[in-house]
């Protein structure tokens, strides 16, 4: 599999060749198409709420001298075409 961080195979077109199979990252309106039409095999969703509410509460609790985590996990969600319409999956999506 491929992934740039930042969309399907190095240039977020989601048109490279599929020898080992693709993935991408988030899920905009492209890398959303391309999973649905199978020009790629799987996106790595990350949780946008998880990550303002854990920089809501780190800002905090380093205002109020408290420390912080080194390390904050905001967690992930893998999805494919046949996971893609459930109702978890899309409430992620931005």
């Amino acid at each position: 599999m491929e992934c740039d961080g930042n969309g399907t195979d190095g240039d977020g077109d989601g048109n490279g060749e599929r020898e080992g199979g693709e993935d991408g990252d988030d899920g905009d309106k492209d890398e959303l198409e391309a999973l649905e039409e199978g020009r790629i095999d799987a996106l790595l969703l990350q949780n946008p709420f998880g990550m303002g509410y854990a920089a809501v509460i780190a800002s905090a609790r380093a205002a109020l001298s408290m420390g912080n985590e080194a390390i904050v996990d905001t967690g992930y969600t893998w999805i494919t075409k046949k996971n893609l319409k459930e109702e978890h999956i899309q409430k992620l999506l931005y």
